[in-house]
């Protein structure tokens, strides 16, 4: 498998999922954008932040930090921390709770340290990680991920920004449907359960 693929859109819910890559994506600050001093040549390095100190938070993943960017079309300057082979980590909801829960304190750790840089979710597995991870679900045994799609036109191919809408599915054993709605910086903007119709 090349590495950085998702195969998450082409396995189905029952199956095991591999994922081999998540990216934390962050916008520049605009005082960032318009300091003449700022070397946007070496945007990786502007994390402030040792890879070695990030990968303490998820060590079972490969740490980069690479040049990330925000927006749809044009994007803007950006910087991604991308923790890559992540093979065969996550086959059920408690992996999703514990990586999710891995990249909220690496965003928290980022945010302290650049309080003004805006997390913008540019994929679905990042997306689905963190939305489930932020549910803090009582009875997660109850519970198996189904697909995560950014409803706002937002994609690999235009980009994404700060007002897209995420909506992550989740099955539960009563057979109804979670759905969840998640901004890309990962907050819960809203959720609904829907129940199947019943059998006559």
């Amino acid at each position: 498998m090349l590495a950085g693929s998702h195969v998450s859109a082409t396995l189905s819910p029952y199956e095991y999922l591999e994922i081999v890559e998540m990216r934390l994506n962050f916008g520049l600050s605009q005082s960032e954008l318009n300091d003449a001093a700022f070397d946007f040549s070496d945007i990786p390095n502007s994390i402030d932040i040792p890879v070695a100190e990030l990968a303490k938070l998820l060590p079972d993943a490969t740490v980069t930090i690479e040049q990330g960017s925000v927006g749809k079309g044009a994007s803007g300057w950006g910087v991604a921390v991308v923790f890559s082979d992540l093979n065969n980590v996550v086959q059920d909801i408690s992996g999703w709770i514990a990586v999710g829960g891995a990249l909220w304190k690496v965003v928290r750790k980022i945010q302290k340290r650049h309080p003004d840089r805006q997390l913008v979710t540019r994929d679905t597995d990042t997306a689905a990680a963190l939305t489930i991870a932020a549910l803090r679900l009582r009875k997660p045994k109850k519970y198996r991920w189904i697909k995560t799609i950014c409803m706002t036109s937002g994609s690999a191919s235009i980009g994404y920004d700060a007002r897209d809408i995420w909506v992550t599915s989740l099955e539960r054993t009563d057979n109804s449907i979670l759905l969840i709605m998640s901004s890309p910086g990962g907050t819960i903007l809203d959720r609904l359960t829907v129940m199947p119709e019943p059998f006559r």
